[in-house]
């Protein structure tokens, strides 16, 4: 419990310190970018390779990283290269910190701008790094599919990337259960040319027996992993090579139902996994000697074996959950950094254009001020000529309120029937002479509900004489009544447009706007700033 705590505290302890580091945009590599911004892409990339030699891989990162922000639209073919290089190695040193959907981004990346190249001198690497990156998340029909690819344009004499795609084609088969595919790429191991190294010799002999192990000839893979376990202990290779081979020894020896063999094999496999600290070895050897254990009918020592892995396991998950949080730093950190080289390469992207953009202001300005003095001309004159056709617009409207007013004294009729003259001077009592026909519902029936006669009649006497429907009338009325509302300067002086408006019997706004330039041929406004004008032309006479 107490441990569990203990964990809890310094996984606790590691975010808080990791959050709350310096949140500037400055990074802790400022100053190694500003000292090598100005290098060629060359140079920074041999800048990286040394850093990453000297194991200072989170430096090696920037680097590359500082080279990949150079991509743009317009670069040479050697630029193109090295940017796809620079990807590439940024994807590797993700990769080798497990940060596999990163590495996958930068190989991507790194594979268009070698595809987008003449020379696509790194396209089979890339296409090799993008099957590992698949086969990590074990799409492994997809890695099969990009290391077909890699191989298919290996450049010629490259004997050691020959090499290593032959050994991924060989596996991926392997873990597609593509026997077939599998016997092809194992003879094509077997014969290739290859850099005579210890590791190779170790894949040529360890491919040949896994190749026999899933054929099921048990024995006879067995006889060359042994060997091969000799061997790779007598050239010193790495633990990992060992482990791999005791592991297929007694697996297959499980298989063969030969426990005692298979008891003696995982012992060693566990020996040198702990000696040589690879505890995620460990806790599979632990299962796997639990399932020993029981097919040998000990039952209680393969329940010891199965409590210790449950536990190695815990233990293993809550290192892993350590790491995670211990690495937020470093990923922090380059995040930052990939900010920082960003911002510098748009500054620097910046201050190149700027040269050229101010050699064309000068003429962007000119011909700007001579296209607004053209266009201000334009809408002068424009204007101008609307004042005109306004102000003839407002004068005929004027003119025409007189007429009627003229009208309305003078007015006799030629009607002979008696009924419809009454009738008509009826409405035109009403029209002409109130102010009903404001009322907002104002309608045919109420019109002829006030002068005692029906809708028909009114309708009927209302088209012969004005050769209109009542509704035209009655906005015409309406419209009329508003021109005298915006002339008078007393009464009505203080209202606004959309108040004129609903004192004649309009709700909205619009519809009277639209009303009013129908009859009149202006908006209201407008009427009203004549109206303005010609009363200030008035008090200047006087």
């Amino acid at each position: 419990m107490n441990n569990h705590i203990g964990r809890t505290l310094l996984l606790i302890i590691l975010t808080f310190y990791s959050l709350m580091s310096p949140a500037s945009g400055v990074s802790k590599y400022s100053t190694l970018i500003r000292e090598v911004r100005g290098w060629s892409s060359e140079k920074v990339l041999a800048m990286g390779d040394t850093l990453l030699q000297r194991h200072e891989d989170d430096k090696a990162l920037v680097m590359y990283m500082l080279v990949c922000s150079r991509t743009n639209d317009n670069m040479t073919d050697k630029e193109l290269t090295d940017c796809s290089l620079a990807n590439m190695k940024a994807g590797d040193i993700f990769y080798d910190r497990g940060n596999y959907i990163n590495a996958l981004k930068n190989y991507q990346t790194g594979l268009k701008l070698s595809e987008s190249s003449k020379s696509k001198e790194h396209l089979a690497s890339i296409y090799k790094n993008i099957g590992n990156a698949y086969c990590m998340f074990k799409d492994y029909d997809k890695g099969f599919e990009y290391y077909k690819k890699g191989y298919a344009i290996i450049p010629k004499g490259d004997k050691e990337l020959t090499f290593k795609l032959l050994v991924n084609l060989f596996g991926v088969c392997l873990n597609r259960k593509d026997l077939k595919e599998a016997r092809k790429y194992s003879q094509l191991i077997q014969t290739s040319p290859h850099p005579e190294t210890a590791e190779n010799q170790f894949y040529i002999t360890f491919s040949k027996a896994l190749l026999t192990s899933e054929e099921a000839h048990y024995a006879e893979a067995n006889k060359i992993l042994i060997d091969l376990a000799k061997t790779s202990i007598a050239a010193k290779l790495p633990a990992i090579f060992i482990c791999s081979v005791y592991s297929h020894i007694y697996t297959n020896y499980m298989e063969m139902g030969d426990m005692s063999n298979a008891l003696h094999y995982i012992r060693l496999c566990m020996q040198t996994a702990e000696k040589n600290h690879m505890m995620h070895y460990v806790p599979e050897t632990l299962r796997d000697m639990a399932e020993i254990q029981k097919r040998s009918g000990n039952t209680s020592i393969a329940q010891q074996y199965d409590a210790q892995y449950l536990n190695l396991m815990d233990s293993i998950y809550n290192s892993q959950r350590f790491n995670v949080v211990k690495n937020q730093q470093f990923i922090y950190e380059v995040d930052k950094a990939n900010k920082e080289i960003t911002r510098l390469h748009q500054e620097e992207e910046t201050h190149r254009h700027n040269a050229r953009l101010y050699q064309l202001l000068f003429l962007v300005s000119i011909i700007a001020v001579v296209l607004i003095s053209v266009l201000l001309f334009y809408v002068l004159r424009q204007k101008r000529n609307l004042e005109v056709s306004y102000r003839k617009l407002y004068d005929m409207n004027r003119s025409n309120m007189a007429e009627t007013e003229e009208r309305k004294a003078t007015r006799t009729s030629n009607m002979k029937d008696d009924q419809k003259q009454q009738l008509l001077e009826d409405i035109q009592r009403v029209m002409e002479g109130t102010d009903e026909y404001c009322q907002q519902e104002f309608t045919v029936g109420s019109l002829a509900k006030l002068i005692g006669s029906n809708e028909r009649y009114v309708s009927m006497v209302i088209n012969d004489h004005y050769g209109k429907s009542f509704t035209e009338l009655l906005n015409d009325c309406r419209i009329k009544k508003a021109c005298e509302r915006l002339t008078d300067d007393t009464e009505y002086a203080n209202l606004t447009i959309t108040a004129i408006g609903q004192s004649v019997g309009y709700k909205s706004q619009t519809t009277f706007i639209k009303q009013f330039r129908k009859c009149t041929g202006l908006t209201p406004s407008v009427y009203q700033k004549f109206v303005a004008e010609d009363r200030l032309k008035e008090h200047t006479v006087e």
